[in-house]
């Protein structure tokens, strides 16, 4: 029987790389892997695209639909065309699409969408509803409901791409047309994100009413200049479509200065909360002011005639005729104009002038800036509940159509702006 050559000795040396040569072995693996995902990043998903912007373009927003990302990007415009006025949706093209779109938006909401193909489009496609298609380059093409104008979209260069390594899934980009930033989409498990590299107001944390279903709110020291930003504008429109009388001629005499507002739903109706920042050089005179819109809200009807017996009518609007009662509510003392079993509130609290049609939002707005927002999708700058808005404007016999809002509302419940340390982001909520 053979022996078996088997060492026991304890002290048999084994090759063992240090610890350090382990450690640099997997920092060297982890930088060549994100390195090549930046690198391959960018040579993919260059800006020719932008070359197809029509002219007077406010917003680009660019999908890449690589991979997994085709399907969150499908179930993100299920129902939403892609072009203002005509019925065409994502699905009817994805087939063409050679890696990325772009939609771009015009200062007076039209829609348009450029795509790079990888195949011929099908003409019937596009005769059947309209449409007109451009050709920019070789596989570049503009598709919108009228000929248009183009021209390229400067952006500024791009260094990185986002992270995969996140439990939100990096989709596209936007970009506005005054500020060449990118800013990223993502797609999360329960909401789109829009992320922007800069602040528009200083950061925030406030609360609002459960009950609220639209608010703005900012923080900044410049009120004119926030509801003249992209910001405020498309909010403006929106909330025009659902309010009274009251508040319209309130926005109105107080244009340039609101520095707060919130909505609010109960069984007597709309409730609203406006707040305007108070100036050391001119205050308001809150009792003219509340006598003014009270006015304006009932106006008195005389019957005249001309000098030829033509009949007419004269529409007064006579602040003076208008009684006003002091009263305290929550320790403040506010002014009080009741009118067809309605009641309207103004006051002045803590350097800001108070307004509002609801006793009970006087005490929250002075308890809220110690609560913390979680509400309408987030927001701490603006936030609206797309479900409320609609239902509501649908109930109005006459509202304004803002198709775009419709749309959206099919597929997202509510978004809101959120200000954070060093960005500012859109949270689109899903149904």
């Amino acid at each position: 029987m053979a022996r078996l050559n088997i060492q026991l000795s304890r002290h048999i040396q084994t090759t063992r790389r240090p610890r350090w040569v382990v450690w640099l072995s997997m920092i060297l693996f982890l930088f060549t892997c994100i390195t090549t995902y930046f690198l391959s990043n960018l040579w993919f998903a260059q800006d020719k695209i932008y070359k197809a912007a029509p002219t007077e373009t406010v917003v680009a927003l660019r999908f890449f639909t690589g991979g997994s990302k085709q399907n969150q990007i499908a179930s993100l415009f299920q129902n939403i065309p892609l072009i203002s006025n005509r019925a065409l949706e994502y699905q009817d093209i994805k087939n063409y699409i050679n890696g990325e779109f772009a939609v771009f938006i015009k200062v007076d909401g039209s829609r348009s969408v450029a795509i790079l193909t990888k195949k011929p489009f099908p003409q019937t496609l596009f005769d059947s509803q309209y449409i007109t298609k451009k050709q920019i380059e070789k596989d570049l093409f503009l598709l919108s409901e009228n000929s248009v104008q183009t021209e390229t979209m400067h952006v500024a260069s791009k260094f990185f791409s986002p992270l995969p390594f996140t439990k939100k899934t990096w989709i596209g980009e936007i970009v506005l047309a005054d500020s060449p930033k990118r800013g990223m989409i993502y797609d999360a498990k329960d909401q789109m994100i829009l992320s922007f590299p800069e602040r528009n107001t200083p950061r925030i944390e406030i609360a609002v009413p459960e009950n609220t279903f639209a608010f703005f709110i900012n923080a900044s020291n410049d009120a004119n200049k926030i509801q003249n930003s992209s910001v405020f504008l498309p909010f403006l429109p929106l909330i025009q479509s659902v309010i009274g009388n009251d508040l319209q001629n309130a926005l109105e005499l107080l244009s340039g200065k609101i520095d707060r507002l919130e909505l609010t739903k109960d069984q007597n109706g709309i409730g609203f909360l406006l707040s305007a920042k108070q100036s050391t050089q001119t205050p308001f005179d809150v009792r003219l002011l509340l006598q003014s819109i009270s006015a304006l809200n009932s106006p008195k009807i005389e019957k005249k005639a001309l000098v030829d017996n033509t009949p007419m009518q004269e529409i007064i609007a006579d602040p003076n005729a208008v009684s006003i009662e002091h009263v305290t509510i929550f320790g403040t003392p506010m002014l009080r104009v009741q009118k067809n079993n309605e009641s309207m509130f103004a006051g002045s609290e803590t350097g800001h002038l108070l307004l509002t049609n609801r006793e009970e939002l006087i005490g929250f707005a002075k308890e809220s800036v110690k609560k913390k927002q979680h509400t309408i999708c987030d927001g701490n700058v603006l936030g609206v509940s797309l479900d409320e808005m609609n239902l509501l404007r649908k109930a109005r016999t006459t509202f304004l159509n803002i198709s775009i809002f419709e749309q959206f509302g099919a597929n997202f419940s509510s978004f809101g702006i959120k200000n954070k340390l060093y960005s500012t982001e859109v949270h689109f909520c899903k149904k």
